[in-house]
């Protein structure tokens, strides 16, 4: 047989494979589905009888996706020299996921779904194959070791103003990939991914937005109970009728807190942050604003607010358990905010922490550590605080330990290498990682300038006293 022939033959077995990698095992279900809803004309939360759910067949008792017939991304055409980490997930001392985004230009994004085996050291690519035609920035979730989940989507500009989605997930720790439900989203023009939430293998909630109008969008909610398979519309901001209605989700592009705006403490009870603090009931279907109690040494902060003398902006909660939750509320003077859409500048006057031991139903403020910074539990008893009390960009952070819930803070590094915003998790009291998100340099780059760059991952085994930085790698 021939050079050439070979080579030809050898061809036609790829393309054939690519036709194969996306085909759905249900014939029935290779039309998108088209979500929509219908809204009621009043300003009352919108019930589960009006939702329009997906038209598709009907969920199986032991719910399966199809294997992807193509392996994982090996190679890229347009590379990232070094790894730019976006979202880090870590499930032990040594296995974890990551994803690498890097705009290389208007045109193209380096986008990298990574595993780690090896504490951080070395990552590999096990990202599902791009469908044709989405952009291959995707909206992830990381559920556990082995399971992980990825939704592309795609502008269906100029025919329409839809968005197609398509869903991925993976249970074998990104070796082979699964194919859910393909879906077009038409609540509002534009409508794009932002948020995907797995609380576990079969209950999830996806976020979308559209764009901004005056500093803020409108938001939709879908929800599925099988594992991404399938997805039914739950709610979408009603821009006619619930334009000044206070329990309205909005999306605010001056979210000081990063790109997490919805978590879930069960399949029923959880929260949305805009700045504002909102909470579900019912799995996302109705909202209502929470008021939080005023501190004890503001206890004119309601009338202040009101009076547009104070702003207070409030983070999602953080559950380490359904019923212990904690929150970051900070308030900054009127010279401080730039109205609209109220972006805010410097330290805040005041930072506190809000806990919460009754799942929401009542919060009690305690001051921060400092007058700005983050916080993180491992448990109840268990947490750490990263922050800071001087202006001065060039200052290092200040780290703060707890083993009482809160109570009492003891500072265990008063010089510490993690940049302000970074995102501190820990697998034991001992074993922890830290890196800083891409969006830390927009929030806090006028307070530490380190957030404006930071690129490693740091880890430290001994509770946080000391950090060791990690450039991570990628390996073939």
């Amino acid at each position: 047989m021939s050079a050439k022939y070979k080579l030809l033959l050898f061809a036609g077995i790829l393309l054939l494979l690519a036709g194969c990698a996306d085909e759905k095992m249900s014939p029935g279900n290779k039309t998108p589905t088209r979500i929509a809803l219908s809204y009621s004309t009043s300003n009352s939360p919108a019930s589960p009888s009006t939702i329009q759910p997906p038209t598709h067949t009907p969920i199986p008792s032991t719910p399966l996706l199809t294997p992807s017939l193509l392996p994982t991304n090996s190679t890229i055409e347009h590379r990232s020299p070094d790894l730019k980490i976006t979202k880090l997930q870590m499930f032990d001392a040594i296995t974890g996921w990551a994803l690498h985004v890097d705009y290389l230009s208007q045109e193209f994004q380096d986008v990298k779904i990574l595993r780690t085996g090896d504490g951080g050291q070395t990552w590999k690519n096990v990202s599902p194959p791009t469908p044709a035609e989405y952009g291959n920035l995707p909206e992830v979730a990381f559920l556990d070791a082995k399971t992980a989940f990825a939704i592309y989507s795609k502008t269906l500009m100029p025919t329409s103003t839809d968005t197609e989605i398509t869903i991925r997930r993976t249970i074998d720790g990104g070796q082979t990939w699964q194919n859910g439900d393909t879906l077009i989203l038409n609540q509002a023009p534009m409508m794009g991914v932002s948020q995907l939430v797995m609380l576990d293998q079969n209950h999830g909630w996806m976020s979308g937005t559209s764009d901004e109008v005056m500093g803020r969008s409108s938001v939709a909610l879908y929800t599925t109970e099988d594992s991404g398979i399938h997805w039914s519309a739950i709610y979408d901001t009603n821009t006619h009728s619930q334009m000044n209605d206070p329990n309205t989700l909005w999306g605010y592009s001056n979210y000081p807190y990063g790109d997490r705006l919805l978590t879930f403490a069960t399949a029923s009870i959880g929260y949305y942050s805009n700045g504002e603090l909102f909470l579900t009931q019912d799995g996302g279907i109705s909202w209502q604003k929470q008021t939080l109690p005023n501190p004890s040494d503001l206890p004119n902060l309601d009338t202040q607010i009101s009076q547009n003398e104070l702003f207070s902006t409030v983070s999602l909660p953080l559950f380490v358990i359904p019923q212990d939750g904690v929150l970051t509320r900070r308030i900054y003077p009127r010279i401080q905010v730039t109205i609209p859409p109220g972006s805010y500048s410097g330290l805040p006057m005041a930072e506190y922490l809000y806990f919460t031991h009754d799942g929401g139903h009542t919060w009690i403020p305690r001051p921060s550590p400092t007058r700005i910074g983050g916080v993180y539990f491992l448990d109840t008893q268990a947490g750490w605080f990263l922050g800071k009390d001087d202006a001065n960009p060039a200052n290092f952070t200040q780290l703060y330990q707890t083993s009482d819930g809160g109570d009492t803070w003891i500072q265990i590094d008063a010089t510490s290498p993690l940049s302000l915003g970074s995102q501190i998790q820990f697998v034991d009291e001992d074993t922890g990682f830290a890196f800083t998100p891409a969006w830390a340099g927009s929030v806090y780059g006028d307070v530490d300038r380190r957030s404006n760059n930071a690129r490693n991952i740091y880890t430290t085994m001994d509770g946080g006293q000391t950090w060791k930085p990690i450039t991570p790698q990628l390996t073939p």
